[in-house]
């Protein structure tokens, strides 16, 4: 009872503290005055060290074994780079600070997953009532966040996310945290993953990290340029979050239903929808508006990534396979949009920023939609991937 309601304590506070973070780094980048370009590396250095981070202390983990020590090494190594961050005014220390905070902040969360999944046993398929409470902890920290911001001023985000990663090093700390077994030779396996239908997938989830990246780090941007508060600023967080959870409870539906290449060129195009409608009502109840969106594009891209990962991957690169797509689409092109944005935005400035990436993801899904349907047809890939996914509920439930 103890563990898993560390369990829940622990992803209630990282949830929260990303919440807390996002939006005041690039609220932070604008208030210093940076370029476009400056505010554009800043936003795709994070995500590229999240990834580096991820893979880097994960094999160190398997290679040392000691988990405990590590989880409270990389907890005090993003609470310091956090600390960091209310003290640094030039380009260069702040870049340091936000490096190493997301090299240590980034492995946190697979290192905790890992220990859930474990504890959980035969029972994975209870894993989300456990993941449920960072939904939860990012809804009810943005709007939060953003009041006390408008009230005592940005620094505060910073040290309200020093606190909560202080109280996930507390709660993590409770959990049984075990060497795993074999995460070497599956990530030196990794080459084994390469094929067509891989490179189409890869594709498929890099142009959706890209435009995901454009839509969540600029448009709080946006926002602050129409005049919205910070508190409203921190709410379209929350709206964002929230849109999430119905396509999150109805995503097995939705496999059921579609296949996960249509689902993922689907949640694409109506990725370039959503960019290409923030800027028509000009508005900052529009933009609010706009942003239900996100669960119908983030969430389902997800859930089908996750799926389809699982579906190509051998059986012993089951893991493996999951670690791929997820750098491919939150660190390559999480980081791809932000450097894409930020040229974007400091040239042409936000409208024409929303209306360029947003036809280039309706275009490329196009194109994709194309392939995967010759994929489809030729190969009967689509058809065999969806027989072989109702043919093994096992391993679907052991995703999160």
């Amino acid at each position: 009872m103890r563990r898993g309601a560390a369990a829940k304590g622990f992803y209630f506070c990282y949830y929260a503290a990303m919440a807390a973070l996002l939006p005041s780094l690039v609220l932070l980048y604008g208030e210093l005055g940076f370029s476009g370009e400056r505010i554009g590396t800043l936003t795709a250095l994070l995500p590229l060290m999240l990834m580096t981070g991820t893979f880097g202390m994960g094999v160190l983990a398997d290679l040392v074994g000691r988990r405990r020590a590590l989880l409270v090494g990389l907890h005090l190594g993003a609470t310091l780079g956090v600390l960091g961050l209310t003290q640094s005014a030039a380009y260069g220390p702040l870049a340091l600070f936000v490096a190493l905070f997301a090299l240590c902040f980034g492995p946190l969360a697979p290192l905790v997953d890992s220990t859930v999944l474990a504890a959980l046993g035969e029972h994975k398929e209870r894993y989300g009532r456990y993941r449920v409470w960072g939904v939860v902890g990012w809804g009810l920290a943005a709007p939060s966040v953003g009041a006390l911001t408008e009230r005592y001023g940005l620094p505060v985000a910073f040290w309200v996310t020093a606190g909560l990663l202080l109280a996930c090093l507390v709660m993590g700390a409770l959990l049984p945290l075990e060497r795993s077994e074999g995460g070497l030779r599956r990530a030196l396996a990794a080459r084994e993953l390469l094929s067509a239908r891989w490179g189409v997938f890869l594709a498929l989830v890099f142009a959706g990290g890209l435009a995901l990246a454009v839509c969540s780090n600029y448009v709080y941007l946006y926002l602050a340029a129409l005049g919205a508060s910070r508190t409203v600023v921190g709410l379209s967080l929350s709206v964002a979050t929230l849109s999430e959870l119905p396509f999150t409870l109805l995503g097995g539906l939705l496999l059921r239903r579609s296949a996960a290449p249509a689902l993922l060129v689907g949640a694409l195009a109506l990725l370039g929808v959503r960019l290409l409608l923030y800027p028509v009502g000009g508005a900052v109840p529009w933009v609010l508006t706009v942003q239900l969106l996100h669960g119908a594009t983030f969430s389902v891209i997800w859930i089908a990534g996750v799926a389809y990962a699982d579906a190509l991957a051998p059986p012993r690169l089951k893991v493996t396979a999951q670690g791929l797509f997820s750098a491919v689409m939150m660190g390559l092109g999480g980081a791809a949009g932000g450097l894409v944005g930020g040229v974007l935005y400091g040239s042409v400035g936000p409208a024409a920023t929303f209306t360029l990436v947003g036809a280039g993801a309706l275009a490329l899904s196009g194109v994709l939609f194309w392939v995967v349907q010759r994929q489809g047809v030729a190969s009967g890939t689509v058809p065999r991937e969806r027989e072989r996914r109702q043919g093994e509920p096992a391993e679907q439930d052991e995703r999160p």
